[in-house]
């Protein structure tokens, strides 16, 4: 899941190597408040 979140955030937000990424997660239930995941990332190749 994170993999091609990272891919996309590259394009979409035109990232360049050395860059950081924050990427949150959850269960996809609606309700706001249930995230339980943040990761850090750094761009390591375009």
């Amino acid at each position: 899941m994170f993999h091609f979140a990272k891919l996309n955030a590259k394009t979409v937000l035109d990232l360049k190597v050395g860059d950081k990424v924050i990427l949150t997660g959850g269960p996809a239930n609606g309700q706001a408040g249930t995230t339980n995941m943040i990761k850090l990332e750094t761009v390591e190749k375009v």
